[in-house]
């Protein structure tokens, strides 16, 4: 470059230019091989990989676990709540009929009618939830550790 910059090739600023280039090149160089001598060996950074692989994995396996988890708690507690609510509304809808057919016709003996067309539920008590279940359950055990 100085032999062309001396026949007037290539100019002042050229040169310049080129220098800059080089020096850049060569801290990059220079940049480069610190890191690489800073670097973690590769074995310790398979380690590393394989490490954050299961911990991932485990995540990823707790997230489907727990909501399929939930959606079988939820099925549990609702299924017994809707077969309750049905029969209640079936006793109602009885006694309901049975109040149409009493409007139309005369009834002698309207609650021999209503107990002949009213279905025989026993609505006591509400179905029980799979929370108490499992209280219930705890309640029993804890009786039999402290017997036994």
């Amino acid at each position: 470059m100085e032999k062309r910059k001396q026949k007037g090739v290539a100019s002042v600023v050229d040169v310049l230019q080129l220098s800059r280039v080089l020096s850049q090149t060569t801290l990059e160089r220079e940049l480069f091989e610190q890191r690489a001598a800073g670097a973690t060996p590769a074995a310790q950074l398979k380690a590393e990989t394989t490490s954050l692989d299961t911990i991932e994995l485990v995540r990823t396996s707790l997230v489907r676990f727990g909501g399929v988890a939930v959606i079988l708690f939820l099925i549990s507690l609702l299924t017994p709540i809707y077969r309750y609510n049905v029969r209640l509304g079936t006793f109602y809808q009885a006694r309901a009929d049975t109040l149409l057919l009493s409007r139309d016709t005369y009834v002698q003996n309207f609650p021999e009618m209503i107990r002949l067309l009213t279905p025989t539920y026993g609505f006591e008590k509400e179905p029980t939830t799979p929370v108490e279940s499992v209280a219930s359950f705890v309640k029993e055990a804890g009786g039999l550790l402290r017997k036994g």
